[in-house]
């Protein structure tokens, strides 16, 4: 379970390689973030600071597409 003031929730397809995160402020939109290497899940996974790791490491330099979250 993710902890953060900002994220409701995260999570990680290895597979796919894409990073999925629903913000608690946009609780009707999912961003998937694509082609994230496991490494930086497992260190998003144990930074403190889940926002700060998001904007400083992963928004610069992965590619997301936001899809509207249905029935929630």
């Amino acid at each position: 379970k993710i902890v953060s003031s900002n994220i409701a929730t995260a999570d990680y397809d290895r597979q796919k390689r894409e990073l999925k995160i629903v913000f608690i402020k946009r609780p009707l939109w999912e961003y998937i973030y694509q082609k994230v290497p496991p490494n930086i899940w497992v260190e998003f996974v144990k930074v403190d600071s889940k926002g700060r790791y998001l904007k400083d490491i992963i928004e610069p330099r992965y590619m997301y597409i936001r899809r509207i979250i249905r029935n929630k």
